[in-house]
């Protein structure tokens, strides 16, 4: 019985035509690979084979150009023992790459020093991995430097008073612990949609089209209220409730006494209020 040779294409990850191979053994030399590794493969039922794609067909004109794929993360072939892994991106809480590069599983988790499953928890349930935002990389040589703002992780946005996107942050709590101001600040952002900060504007919202620029809203700041008071041959300027304490008084009963009489005499002080 003649024995019928069969033809295996091999594809990228992008479906593209890159071999054909006549024998699983030529199969494995062009992927430098052991042919027995390609058989095994094949004989289970699967076709990935060093990061690419091999199908068996009967013959030479069955084999097509291109195939379509599922979507999936890449494998990189690892210098240390020779086998393809996935490799990850490590991103800190301003959105910025770390370390500078993609790490194999055991390099990322040695840099973060965390276990191999609070990595798979990073990628796969959005959490946080020491601080760290991690992505799984589809490329050795291209990868953002910057995580984009509409990223899932981000849920907080910090715009100056030009409405100018400065900054992105996983949560309020983030936020406030790398800018430095008060959580209930932000919070009020967030909430009331008005800023009561001098120079920053927060948000958990913004548009995914034109998104770096946005119409913000200050809450419009109030001088404290200014008085003179004058005792014994002395003219003092001070703010409304500094004079209260000088005085001996409350807040809200000399305010409304001023707001009555902007010019008054009380408790031996003469009062006027700043125009």
């Amino acid at each position: 019985m003649k024995y019928v040779k069969k033809y295996y294409g091999v594809y990228d990850l992008s479906g593209d035509l890159v071999f054909v191979g006549r024998t699983q053994l030529e199969v494995g030399n062009h992927l430098e690979v052991n042919d027995a590794t390609v058989f095994r493969t094949l004989r289970a039922g699967r076709r990935n084979v060093a990061n690419h794609i091999v199908i068996k067909y009967d013959t030479e004109k069955a084999v097509k150009k291109s195939i379509e794929v599922e979507k999936t993360f890449p494998k990189f072939r690892d210098p240390e023992d020779t086998r393809f892994k996935r490799m990850y991106l490590a991103y800190d809480l301003n959105a910025e790459l770390d370390f500078g590069k993609p790490m194999f599983m055991n390099e990322i988790t040695k840099k973060l020093g965390v276990h191999k499953d609070t990595v798979l928890d990073g990628v796969n349930k959005n959490h946080l991995a020491n601080k760290h935002i991690i992505r799984v990389a589809r490329s050795q040589t291209v990868y953002p430097k910057k995580l984009s703002p509409h990223c899932k992780e981000f849920k907080v946005y910090k715009y100056n008073r030009q409405g100018e996107l400065v900054a992105w942050y996983t949560t309020m709590s983030v936020a406030s612990r790398l800018t430095g101001i008060k959580y209930d600040v932000i919070r009020n952002c967030v909430i009331k949609h008005v800023s009561t900060h001098e120079e920053f504007y927060f948000t958990d919202h913004i548009p995914l089209v034109g998104f770096k620029k946005i119409t913000v809203k200050f809450k419009a700041k109030k001088e404290p209220p200014t008085v003179y008071v004058s005792h014994n041959g002395s003219r003092e300027k001070m703010t409304l409730s500094k004079a209260c304490t000088y005085i001996g008084t409350t807040y809200v009963t000399l305010k409304r006494k001023i707001n009555e009489d902007p010019r008054l005499l009380y408790k031996g002080y003469l009062i006027e209020l700043v125009s």
